[in-house]
């Protein structure tokens, strides 16, 4: 059943990106900021002094900024995937390309690109 599908694809990508999830060499001192938060970037920041005070805290602001995006691309998909349930495919093929579009800035294979294929290949297919 098609939103079955759609359900089952939102579900398995929800929660997937929240933060910087690959490995990084960041700035001068070339910190790794896989799988840190903004926040405990910023306690690094404050626990620190000097150049790598400056560095922690220059990392939080970029991942803060990646977090933001997550958060805008899961909430376009969570759009995504209500207006397919309500029937709303042209709105939902809108939604879920945004969701793709803001991931890309960030991630080669977006997490949301198998609910777009979902939604596109759903949404392809001839009424019977």
């Amino acid at each position: 059943m098609a939103e079955e599908r759609i359900i089952k694809a939102f579900e398995s990508a929800k929660d997937q990106w929240q933060t910087c999830d690959w490995h990084t060499e960041f700035g001068p001192l070339k910190l790794d900021l896989s799988g840190l938060r903004s926040f405990q970037l910023e306690r690094l920041g404050h626990a620190t002094s000097g150049q790598e005070s400056r560095a922690w805290q220059m990392a939080a602001t970029w991942v803060r900024e990646v977090e933001m995006t997550a958060a805008q691309a899961q909430e376009f998909a969570t759009m995504a995937r209500d207006a397919f349930l309500q029937k709303n495919v042209d709105e939902a093929m809108r939604c879920i390309n945004q969701a793709c579009d803001l991931e890309r800035r960030w991630h080669r294979q977006p997490i949301w690109e198998p609910l777009r294929k979902a939604i596109h290949d759903e949404t392809s297919v001839p009424a019977t």
